[in-house]
């Protein structure tokens, strides 16, 4: 039993996963990001890492984890880079978030000159103002009647 757990442990030092027969060794794919957001006028900027970008970026879209990204609605995909190594893409995150505001609008210059959000490239519907206060909210996002009635709320 135990030479069975150290060839097991050999396969996952190797970047392995063993199939449920335990037979046929399949390589494990990774893929890190370190993005950065910033807000509607790209005046706040948010520098962060994930292993899913388009869940990620959905979750700062729709207000699902509560902090920065929240509190100052900073929600458009500006910059991303891609690794399979994850110690780079932390130290990476760590690297950029020390940068001065003018390094980081230059990282972002040389790939997106025109702060266009990327994450309508990656699949995710372009930010519209009210589809993302609705989705915060709780509500159909396609819903666009708004109460203009003069009654105190």
């Amino acid at each position: 039993m135990k030479r069975w757990r150290r060839d097991l442990a050999c396969h996952f030092d190797q970047g392995f996963v063993i199939s449920t027969e335990g037979r046929n060794p399949m390589p494990r794919e990774h893929r890190y990001f370190v993005y950065l957001l910033t807000n509607r006028n790209n005046k706040v900027m948010y520098v962060g890492m994930t292993n899913d970008l388009l869940r990620r970026v959905h979750e700062h879209r729709t207000k699902a984890v509560k902090g920065f990204t929240e509190k100052y609605n900073v929600h458009k995909l500006v910059y991303f880079e891609e690794t399979s190594d994850v110690h780079a893409a932390i130290a990476r995150e760590k690297e950029i978030k020390k940068w001065r505001r003018e390094k980081k609008n230059a990282l972002v210059n040389t790939t997106n000159p025109v702060w266009h959000d990327l994450a309508v490239n990656i699949g995710l519907p372009p930010v519209i103002p009210n589809v993302v206060r609705n989705l915060a909210e709780g509500r159909d996002p396609d819903a666009t009647q708004q109460d203009f009635s003069l009654r105190s709320k």
